[in-house]
């Protein structure tokens, strides 16, 4: 999901509506959203895989997005000045365009993917892999995904 080869359109209606929950967006794409193509086939940028992908962190996890990311992603990361709340609490948080955060958190991210030695490190596959998306500022095409990927020796996206 994360991704963006889950095979979903890039954008619905659904992952920026005010009027519904996390879960609604998600439930209103798995019935009306058409799949693009095979999950893994296709590189598409967009947040309707990532509105999904926050509704089943939800459910796992047993808490909001919000508090997910703070509690899983920010703090353990310390980005304490990072959050989804920016915009303000949302019942349907936008998981590709709602976080706002610091510079200095923003360098601390793009430090951690760059150094996979470092002591808070995720999975050094998950690097490479984060490595080809962006994070809100710098989408890819996909042909520049496919290139980045190739680069980074993952598996074709097309």
């Amino acid at each position: 999901m994360f991704s963006h080869t889950s095979g979903l359109p890039g954008q619905t209606q659904w992952e920026s509506s005010s009027t519904v929950t996390l879960q609604e967006a998600a439930s209103g794409i798995a019935a009306f959203a058409q799949m693009q193509a095979s999950p893994g086939a296709l590189f598409t940028y967009g947040g309707a895989s990532m509105q999904v992908a926050g509704a089943a962190a939800e459910v796992v996890g047993g808490a909001g997005w919000a508090d997910l990311f703070t509690t899983r992603i920010a703090s353990p990361l310390g980005m304490n000045q990072t959050d989804y709340l920016g915009i303000g609490t949302a019942a349907n948080p936008r998981i590709a365009e709602g976080i706002r955060s610091s510079v200095d958190n923003i360098a601390d991210y793009l430090q951690m993917l760059g150094n996979v030695k470092r002591s808070r490190n995720p999975d050094p596959g998950s690097v490479r892999e984060s490595s080809c998306l962006g994070w809100g500022w710098k989408g890819f095409s996909d042909e520049e995904a496919t290139q980045c990927r190739a680069d980074r020796g993952l598996a074709s996206a097309g």
